[in-house]
């Protein structure tokens, strides 16, 4: 238990559960109030319920100031909404975080997933041109390559297949892009990911989009 004056600060952690951490002391009112959040995220069990205590704890912070510290709490409640399956909810924040902050990659990154996901294709299209810009400014080429061949798994789609082969080509991954455009010209080659069901699918994405992120 953190002492009366030290605040629950989350740690990025890939799943339901938010590691507490103390944090000193900058802004007693906050502290305050996200103490009183943290009373109640230990009483809440549903995943989407914890999810809007994190959003209110980041939105507390970004208006302290506290952008990074705000961003942790951000991180945990696109995870848990994620967990339960609220694609929207996720796809709110991560909206949210754009506007905040434009040069933003994983926000991005995850929009593009959650497009894909969700089969909205024109939108699809248009995130994945965002997030391999994205990546691209702040020179982040590895893991956007590896997100991006991974889309490639999930949609048949030739309009997104074409814009994640461009974005690859854009981030110097030329063989990947090459592979992805012949799958535009000859689906047949496409090797897409085996999914038991629509539902089978949706948790595969969420698991690529809640584990091991690196940007």
């Amino acid at each position: 238990m953190p002492r009366s004056n030290e605040a629950m600060t989350p740690t990025q952690h890939r799943g339901d559960e938010v590691i507490a951490e103390a944090e000193p002391v900058t802004d007693p009112t906050l502290e305050e109030s996200l103490q009183q959040l943290a009373t109640q995220m230990r009483q809440e069990m549903e995943p989407e319920h914890r999810a809007r205590l994190m959003n209110i704890a980041g939105d507390l912070c970004y208006q302290a100031g506290q952008r990074e510290r705000g961003l942790l709490y951000f991180d945990a409640a696109i995870d848990l909404y994620l967990s339960a399956g609220q694609f929207a909810a996720s796809a709110s924040i991560c909206d949210k975080l754009v506007r905040a902050n434009p040069q933003i990659v994983r926000a991005r990154c995850t929009l593009a997933w959650l497009a894909i996901a969700r089969g909205l294709d024109d939108e699809a299209l248009r995130r994945v041109e965002e997030y391999g810009e994205a990546a691209l400014r702040l020179e982040r080429p590895t893991v956007a390559q590896r997100q991006l061949r991974a889309m490639a798994e999930e949609t048949e789609n030739e309009g997104v297949l074409e814009g994640i082969a461009h974005a690859l080509l854009k981030l110097g991954d030329s063989l990947s892009a090459d592979r992805i455009f012949g799958f535009t010209h000859n689906p047949s080659a496409q090797r897409r990911r085996a999914h038991a069901s629509p539902e089978d699918r949706d948790r595969a994405i969420i698991s690529r989009l809640t584990s091991a992120w690196g940007a």
